[in-house]
């Protein structure tokens, strides 16, 4: 992959486009963060839910504060951008050390794009980092932003949650060819493991 492979504009459209990420990634530890900010980045916007912890925690776990860790060393801004409830939210990023933004209705953009106007940024500046294709991919597409599709933590979720990963599965089904080209995330080359 060249460094800017995954800055190309989609030329993805219609009912899939919605749904294709930008890039992905198995483990956010062994992203390059400071590629993606040499490349125009600078905040990450990352959901919660089995992105940065296992389905229902509220406190972030080694895995996560080393994620975010890694993301902030390459000197990004990082907010937890997630449809759990803000109380949660803002608990589980207070251990981090970060905010939560709030209002977060994803797929819909309206807290996303309130915070990028507040911060004179533009969704080009922000990365969505999330594992569901029905709500992070969407949230960022439908704002114009890139978004990083990540491996599940932990396959244990909510029932509603589980639906919509049948939607995704048939998705896969359906498009194998299109999900199947998505790029890889720059990758650092190593993985740290203090799990």
């Amino acid at each position: 992959m060249t460094d800017t492979t995954w800055r190309k504009e989609s030329s993805r459209k219609g009912l899939i486009g919605r749904f294709v990420p930008t890039m992905r990634a198995a483990d956010l530890r062994t992203v390059d963060w400071a590629l993606l900010k040499a490349h125009g980045i600078k905040l990450i916007a990352v959901d919660l839910d089995n992105t940065l912890a296992v389905h229902g925690s509220d406190r972030p776990d080694a895995y996560a504060k080393e994620a975010v860790a890694l993301m902030r060393e390459a000197g990004l801004t990082v907010m937890l951008y997630s449809n759990a409830a803000y109380d949660r939210d803002k608990r589980f990023a207070s251990g981090l050390g970060i905010e939560a933004v709030e209002g977060v209705k994803k797929p819909n953009t309206d807290a996303l794009e309130t915070l990028l106007e507040r911060r004179k940024l533009t969704p080009r500046d922000v990365l969505v980092v999330g594992d569901q294709l029905i709500t992070d991919v969407w949230s960022a597409n439908r704002l114009g932003a890139p978004s990083l599709w990540v491996a599940l933590r932990d396959p244990k979720e909510l029932f509603t949650i589980r639906l919509k990963r049948i939607a995704e599965k048939v998705m896969g089904a359906l498009w194998k060819k299109t999900y199947r080209s998505v790029p890889e995330a720059p990758l650092v080359g190593r993985l740290q493991t203090s799990d």
